[in-house]
């Protein structure tokens, strides 16, 4: 009737088959090696190359490149009497005032942004590391629960069945333990299943497996964080960011508006015969375009749609960071509260269970009773196993809510 694997899944229950002796894998450890290994910081960085690129196109000394060309004039398909004409030119345009230093400054936004977008996505890997490394140690405290219960209820099903072999209790009480402890060996099972869910979501994060998690400390909330705090998080400056980047981008289509002017140097060589020396001359001008209508009228357009989605996307992203703020400092309290009188209420469930097992091996308490008194106890074990689990969560939340140690 007992089962060793079920028995020996309290000890069993770790992220992986890791070494004996191996130190607990710490919160902090598992955020390093997820920043270290995961491919969404490898993409946010990639950002900062596209950026860097933009910032020098902003250093070039000129709008575009220039042009040379070459001209020949010759009447030898005519009457060939040896008139000549080579021209050599230099085209180039040039910026007009403001063009290249607001371009200069787009680019020195841009680059920021891109370097606040790996900050963010650090911060949110953090966050998503902590969720998960909870999620595993509040699923292998209940596991580990379940299979103390089974545990017990397996002990007390063997002795329920020498009871009834010596004659000192009746065969329905047996049977009725028996039938309990399959249903704690289907909760264990099911439990040691939703260990294994956690360790896929922990470990797609971290990248390797590791030994057993650190227990969480049991810390009672803070006062309530002011509203302004959440505008500090690396996603909020990163939209505040993008609000700069777009302002700038918007300027700069305000000046490319202007078309740029063009200075040309050429080197014209001629001559009239063959009897004539080479005259050589050189002409510099200036052509400037006029401006009919506005060219870029269309990424003026873009541009200022991009600035006015920014800012209304940061005003909505502080609503909604206030709100999750609020949230996680409510779910802390209701989870210490909720760990507060789940502790207590163990303490005198631990004790009365002792009792009962004692009354029923004197033959002074029934097996309905003892069953009964087990299932308030493991009840009340795994109620404060799971509120100490969500303890660990509202920490780590809260921690995501105010930007606390992002990227740490």
């Amino acid at each position: 009737m007992r089962r060793p694997g079920l028995l020996a899944s309290a000890a069993l229950f770790v992220l992986a088959a890791g070494s004996a002796g191996a130190a607990p894998l710490s919160e902090a450890q598992a955020v390093a090696l997820a920043l270290q290994r995961h491919p969404s910081i490898e993409a946010a960085q990639s950002a900062i190359l596209a950026a860097r690129g933009i910032a020098e196109e902003a250093e070039f000394l000129l709008p575009e490149n220039p042009r040379i060309g070459v001209e020949h004039e010759s009447d030898r398909l005519s009457r060939d009497d040896g008139e000549r004409q080579w021209v050599v030119s230099l085209n180039t345009p040039i910026w007009i005032a403001g063009q290249r230093s607001r371009r200069q400054a787009y680019a020195t936004e841009r680059l920021r942004e891109a370097e606040l977008n790996v900050e963010s996505a650090r911060w949110l890997l953090t966050g998503a590391v902590r969720d998960a490394y909870w999620r595993v140690w509040q699923a292998n405290a209940i596991a580990q629960v379940a299979a103390e219960r089974a545990r017990r209820t397996e002990d007390l099903a063997a002795l329920a069945d020498r009871q009834v072999r010596a004659r000192e209790a009746a065969p329905v009480e047996a049977t009725q333990v028996r039938a309990e402890a399959l249903a704690d060996r289907q909760a264990a099972v099911k439990a040691e299943g939703e260990v294994r869910r956690a360790l896929l979501a922990l470990a797609e994060l971290v990248g390797e497996p590791a030994a057993e998690l650190e227990a969480p400390q049991p810390m009672a909330p803070p006062e309530p964080a002011p509203e302004s705090v959440v505008e500090d998080r690396p996603d909020l400056r990163l939209l505040k960011q993008r609000i700069r980047s777009g302002r700038a981008g918007l300027d700069v289509q305000d000046v490319a508006a202007w078309p740029n002017p063009e200075v040309g140097l050429a080197f014209t060589r001629k001559r009239d015969d063959f009897a004539s020396d080479w005259d050589n001359t050189v002409t510099l001008g200036v052509t400037i375009p006029i401006p009919v209508v506005e060219r870029n009228q269309r990424e003026r357009a873009a541009a200022s749609a991009e600035y006015a989605r920014a800012q209304t996307e940061y005003r909505q992203a502080v609503l909604q960071g206030v709100r999750e703020l609020r949230q996680v400092e409510a779910d802390w309290q209701s989870a210490w509260e909720r760990w507060t009188y789940a502790k207590e209420a163990l303490a005198i469930a631990e004790h009365s269970l002792r009792l009962s097992e004692r009354s029923y091996g004197l033959g002074e308490l029934s097996a309905a009773d003892l069953i009964q008194e087990k299932r308030r106890w493991a009840d009340l074990l795994a109620a404060e196993r799971e509120a100490m689990g969500d303890l660990a969560l509202a920490k780590s939340a809260w921690r995501q809510a105010v930007g606390r140690d992002a990227g740490a």
